[in-house]
């Protein structure tokens, strides 16, 4: 008797679909292949973004993993929940967000909180905020290495570090540097674009460190490139998505090779034409900012998403299939899929053995 497939549930008729399902084994083999990669758990930060689940930071915590970045605060106060001991707010605090960053760090004393800065407007805040109190706020610049989304331009980094240096109750622990923009499949174009943007900043962070006889680490990358920030000294890496993995980044980074560690479950709910079923799974279900077709499916590889709206999915297969039967699907892209979803399915040996809670998809947990 053959083995099922390893993403194959039992007694699946149990679960109500559209759902989350996550398989820890293979999360395991993620942190580990990340750790392996890194050599040590000091080198890593990694995002919770993709995940966003309290038991997958406990099971890097196991595995030595004490630093965390996120981009809410509630994602921030999900991971101080499972016992982080350092969590980076990798987003500007602006506005109300400040006081609520505040908050934070009073709430969960045993958790050292930081954010981000890249301009006088928020720097200025945060100095004013903390300074009512009496009290300082962690930060790290962010600096702008080509996605031209957040951070200081490097021609301005060092006068902006200057300034900055000056505000009360600001503490510069280091810079940021994410690289979102560079996604080339090869991994040797890959890595050669990620010196290129790479040197400017550390050239900058080098003379910082000599004038102001501070070290200054620097946060850099993501999944796609965190295996080249890691070679470096002085630099922590931030892989996020490598945790869960998904259908885009298995196809983008051959290199990369983790495991699905969370799929989407769908049925079949009506049969409208010969040779097409509608599924549950609209976009609702599954993150729809890229163009069709969003997933893949495990157990029907010939299907072709014909359209989408909120609760449905069209498909046209050359498969018979019945009204219930269970699809098993790969979303082109995890992370916002996730933050769909309240809770997510546990699957241990083809078997639901429990449901995490998906805390930090909220906006808010208690502050």
């Amino acid at each position: 008797m053959s083995a099922k497939p390893w993403y194959e549930i039992d007694q699946v008729d149990k679960i109500d679909s559209p759902a989350l399902v996550v398989y820890p084994a293979h999360i395991q083999q993620n942190i580990d292949k990340m750790l392996n990669i890194a050599g040590d758990a000091e080198k890593l930060f990694p995002h919770v973004k993709t995940h966003k689940m309290e038991a997958v930071v406990k099971m890097q915590l196991q595995k030595g993993i004490k630093r965390f970045k996120c981009a809410t605060i509630a994602e921030a106060e999900m991971a101080a929940q499972a016992g982080a001991s350092e969590i980076l707010l990798a987003y500007p605090a602006i506005g109300p967000k400040v006081e609520r960053f505040k908050q934070l760090c009073n709430q969960f004393k045993s958790t050292q909180f930081s954010t981000l800065i890249d301009n006088q407007i928020g720097a200025d805040q945060l100095s004013a905020a903390f300074s009512a109190d009496n009290q300082s706020a962690c930060v790290w610049i962010d600096v702008d290495v080509g996605m031209h989304r957040t951070g200081v331009n490097i021609e301005n980094l060092q006068a902006f570090f200057h300034s900055a240096s000056n505000l009360p109750s600001i503490l510069i622990k280091g810079f940021h540097a994410y690289d979102g923009h560079i996604y080339d499949s090869d991994k040797a174009t890959r890595f050669k674009r990620a010196a290129e943007v790479f040197e400017p900043v550390k050239a900058d962070r080098d003379q910082l460190e000599k004038s102001t006889n501070t070290k200054l680490p620097i946060i850099a990358g993501g999944t796609s490139t965190f295996p080249f920030y890691i070679q470096h000294e002085g630099v922590l890496a931030s892989p996020g998505t490598s945790l869960l993995w998904d259908e885009g980044y298995h196809k983008k980074f051959p290199d990369l090779q983790f495991e699905f560690g969370a799929l989407l479950l769908a049925r079949v709910v009506s049969k409208p034409q010969t040779n097409t079923i509608c599924i549950d799974l609209g976009y609702k279900a599954v993150a729809s900012e890229n163009p069709l077709p969003r997933v893949t499916f495990l157990n029907l590889p010939d299907a072709e998403v014909l359209f989408q709206s909120e609760e449905h999915m069209v498909l046209k297969t050359d498969e018979k299939l019945e009204i219930g039967a269970v699809l098993y699907v790969l979303p082109i892209h995890i992370c916002p899929s996730c933050a769909l979803y309240d809770e997510a399915v546990v699957i241990e040996n083809n078997q639901v053995t429990d449901k995490w809670a998906i805390a930090g998809r909220k906006r808010s947990i208690s502050l």
